[in-house]
């Protein structure tokens, strides 16, 4: 699955707006060698977008070794930030950036200590964007799959732990913040007491 946008920073509003693009891709089973058809044809399509930052989901262990460096190199994105595993530790969320990140500004998102959930960590971070002073704050999460009664329910869960982050953070809705990545929204709307 496939996502881009444009997040607008603004410095207030008499100064003019800094554009800058995002997208979110899930690879599905880890970035791959080069030379592999997936590998060669998810980098054509992310080379194609030219995304500023770029929300990976699926990025397995195995990758980090040389695959991920290789991707970064051809694709232009001398930053990333890889979050602390959480019970997932084959198939993680990643942020790159052509900017860098915002110095402390990293954050794993995770259950907390003997939460009895299966998820992934969720990277959040914020990127310092030239000529701007109100950084955008990325995150991009792999919220849990499938149609399982309590799969909806780990979704929710997993989305006000960003929530919770954000709001200890100080983020305001004066901020820039753009939430993204493979939300899996599944199934029915369902209501828990």
């Amino acid at each position: 699955s496939l996502f881009t946008g444009l997040l607008v920073c603004c410095t207030s509003p008499a100064l003019q707006a800094v554009k800058i693009r995002v997208a979110t891709f899930n690879v599905l089973g880890g970035i791959g060698e080069s030379g592999e058809s997936g590998r060669d044809n998810m980098e054509a399509v992310l080379a194609r977008i030219d995304a500023d930052i770029v929300g990976l989901q699926e990025v397995f262990s195995r990758d980090f070794s040389r695959n991920l460096a290789a991707l970064q190199a051809n694709l232009g994105y001398p930053y990333a930030f890889v979050p602390n595993s959480a019970l997932d530790t084959q198939s993680r969320a990643i942020l790159l950036s052509k900017y860098p990140f915002v110095s402390g500004s990293t954050k794993s998102i995770t259950s907390p200590q003997g939460a009895n959930d299966v998820t992934r960590a969720s990277a959040a971070a914020m990127i310092d964007v030239p000529g701007t002073i109100n950084d955008p704050v990325i995150v991009t999460a792999h919220l849990k799959c499938c149609f399982d009664a309590d799969d909806p329910f780990r979704r929710a869960i997993e989305m006000i732990r960003i929530r919770k982050h954000l709001e200890k953070t100080g983020i305001s809705a004066n901020d820039n913040v753009f939430i993204m990545g493979d939300l899996n929204l599944l199934g029915n709307n369902q209501t828990y007491s």
